[in-house]
C-alpha cells in the first residue's frame, strides 16, 4: 500500500461491514482497511508501527464522515489524501474514481476512458486491487462490462462490495 510508512496516527470506526480502519499522514489520510478489529488494528499497526492510534482533527473528520456514510447521511468523502508512491496513471484512475456518483456503476472499461487511457481495462482492474482507500475512493463502484461484481479488497471482497452497493441503491431511492 503506497504511502501508508508515512501514516502517522489512525483510528477506528465500527460499521455494519466491520471496522473500518482509517491511517493519516500529517496532511492526509493514507490508507483504509476494513475488517475485524483485530486485523485492521493489526495490518495498520505491521505496515505503520510508528502510527499511534490517536484521533487526530483529519482522522476526527475522516470518521464522521464514513459514520455518516453508514447512516445513509453522506454521498460524498471530502477529505485531503496523501497517496506518495503511485504512478501518474494510478492517480489519473483514482482521481476519475473519486468522480463516479453514489450509488452509480462503472466498467473498468468506462473507468480507463474517463482516465484518458481508452483499452487499459485491465490496467484499471489492477489500480482497483490496489486502492490505498477503498470507500474513500470508491472502487466497489467499478463492476465488470456485463455488470458482474469482480474483486473487491475491502472486508469480506465481493459480499463487502455487493453489500455496499445495495445499500448505496436503497439510500438513493429515499
Amino acid at each position: 500500500m503506497a504511502g501508508l510508512a508515512l501514516a502517522t496516527a489512525y483510528w477506528l470506526v465500527q460499521t455494519p461491514v466491520g471496522v473500518v480502519g482509517l491511517a493519516a499522514s500529517a496532511t492526509g489520510l493514507v490508507a483504509v482497511k476494513m475488517g475485524g478489529a483485530a486485523v485492521v488494528r493489526g495490518e495498520l499497526g505491521r505496515r505503520a508501527p510508528q502510527a499511534r492510534e490517536e484521533l487526530t482533527p483529519l482522522l476526527a473528520a475522516a470518521a464522521a464522515q464514513v459514520t455518516a456514510y453508514f447512516a445513509g447521511a453522506g454521498r460524498h468523502f471530502d477529505l485531503p489524501c496523501d497517496l506518495p508512491g503511485l504512478s501518474p496513471f494510478s492517480h489519473r484512475v483514482l482521481a476519475a474514481l473519486a468522480q463516479v456518483p453514489y450509488a452509480v456503476t462503472v466498467s473498468y472499461g468506462e473507468l480507463a476512458l474517463a482516465a484518458g487511457h481508452p483499452g487499459a481495462a485491465r490496467a484499471v482492474g489492477a489500480v482497483m486491487a490496489h486502492n490505498p482507500l477503498p470507500l474513500i475512493l470508491p472502487c466497489h463502484r467499478v463492476v465488470g462490462k456485463n455488470g458482474a461484481l469482480s474483486g473487491y479488497s475491502g472486508g469480506e471482497g465481493v459480499a463487502t462490495k455487493a453489500w455496499l452497493l445495495d445499500f448505496e441503491a436503497r439510500q438513493a431511492q429515499k
